[in-house]
C-alpha cells in the first residue's frame, strides 16, 4: 500500500525519521509510527500507531484517510491547538428589549471570539468561527416578532466574513440557525446571505431566508456571475460543469452538457480533488465522495464535442 501525507511545512516523522516527501509503501499486517506537529503557534502534537489490516488504516479521531485507488491512499491531519489561559476581552456589546426585558449581546475575545446573549435570569454563549474582527467591528443585535414568538438575530461583520447567530427567546434562548458567510443583511424577520464562491465562473450565491413562528424557512436562490460570461476552454468545461454541480446551479448545467441525466454519479460528492500519485488525463476529474473518518476519490471521464459536454463515465481511476 502507497501512503502519502497531506501536509505542508509541518513537522512529520515517520517510524522515527524526518518525512521528506513521497509516499510511504506499507505491507498489510504491517504498522507504522506516526509523530505529527502543525506550525501553527500553539499547536499540539499527536503520536500515534497505526495498522494496515485488511487494506483498511485503523481508526484515529485525529487523522482523516482519503483512498485514490486500491492500493494509493494518503493521510490527513487534524489541527489542534492548546492556548495558554487568558482573561476575556470585550470588543463590543449592544442591547435591545424586547416585551419589557433588555437582553444584552456582547462580543469578546479569548483565544477565538465569542458571542454572548444574556438577560438577568438567561445567558447563551457561542463560540463564533470568525477569523479576526477589528476593534470597531460591526456588530447588530435585532428582534424578529411572528406569530408570537420572538427571535433574536445577531450578525458579526468580521475582517473577511460575517456571521449569525438567530435564537429562539421564550423562558430561555433556543438556537434556530447559525451561518459563516461573505455577506448578510438582515430586514426584521427576512435574512439575506451571500456567498462568493472561488471557483472558475466567479459565481455568487444569494439565498434569502424568511423567520416565521420560530422557523427559519429558504423561500430563493439566485445565482449571481461576478464577471461577464466567457468562453471557457474545452479542457475547462468538465470544472465548471462539476463546480455548477456541486452549488446546484443547474441552469449552468443545461447550458453547457447535453447528459444531464448523468448527475446521480455525483451524488455525494462534496469537492474537486488532485490525486497525489498521478496526474489527470484530459478531460478526466477527480471528486472525494467523503466517509467516516476520510473519504474516497471517484473519477470521471468527460467527452466534450463543439463546446458542449455530451458524454460522462465514471471509472475505477486505476
Amino acid at each position: 500500500m502507497k501512503i502519502y501525507f497531506e501536509c505542508k511545512d509541518e513537522y512529520l516523522l515517520i517510524d522515527g525519521r524526518p518525512h521528506t516527501g513521497g509516499c510511504k509503501i506499507i505491507e498489510d499486517g504491517d504498522m507504522m509510527d506516526i509523530c505529527h506537529c502543525g506550525n501553527e503557534p500553539y499547536a499540539a502534537p499527536l503520536m500515534v500507531r497505526l495498522r494496515l489490516r485488511g487494506g483498511l488504516l485503523s481508526q484515529c479521531d485525529d487523522i482523516r484517510v482519503t483512498r485514490w485507488d486500491k492500493d494509493v491512499m494518503s493521510i490527513s491531519f487534524a489541527e489542534k491547538l492548546c492556548h495558554p489561559f487568558i482573561q476575556p476581552e470585550p470588543i463590543a456589546m449592544q442591547c435591545v428589549k424586547v416585551r419589557g426585558k433588555s437582553h444584552n449581546l456582547t462580543l469578546y475575545r479569548q483565544n477565538g471570539y465569542y458571542i454572548t446573549i444574556e438577560t438577568c435570569d438567561e445567558i447563551f454563549t457561542k463560540r463564533i468561527p470568525l477569523r479576526c474582527c477589528s476593534q470597531d467591528v460591526c456588530v447588530n443585535l435585532s428582534v424578529c416578532e411572528s406569530r408570537n414568538c420572538v427571535t433574536l438575530i445577531a450578525v458579526v461583520k468580521g475582517c473577511d466574513k460575517e456571521y449569525m447567530l438567530a435564537l429562539n427567546y421564550s423562558d430561555d434562548y433556543y438556537p434556530l440557525a447559525c451561518v459563516l458567510a461573505d455577506c448578510i443583511d438582515v430586514d426584521g424577520c427576512e435574512i439575506s446571505v451571500t456567498d462568493n464562491i472561488k471557483d472558475m465562473c466567479r459565481l455568487a450565491v444569494c439565498r434569502r431566508y424568511l423567520i416565521e413562528g420560530g422557523q427559519i424557512n429558504l423561500c430563493d436562490t439566485r445565482y449571481i456571475y461576478r464577471d461577464d460570461c466567457i468562453d471557457y476552454a474545452p479542457l475547462l468545461l468538465p470544472y465548471v460543469y462539476i463546480e455548477s454541480v456541486l452549488i446546484g446551479d443547474m441552469d449552468k448545467c443545461n447550458e453547457i452538457c447535453s447528459c444531464n441525466d448523468k448527475l446521480h454519479l455525483f451524488k455525494g460528492c462534496t469537492s474537486l480533488v488532485a490525486p497525489p500519485h498521478r496526474r489527470l488525463r484530459p478531460y478526466e476529474i477527480a471528486l472525494l465522495r467523503p466517509t467516516k473518518g476520510g473519504g474516497n476519490a471517484q473519477y470521471y471521464d468527460f467527452t466534450v464535442k463543439d463546446s458542449l459536454i455530451t458524454g460522462i463515465t465514471r471509472h475505477a481511476g486505476n
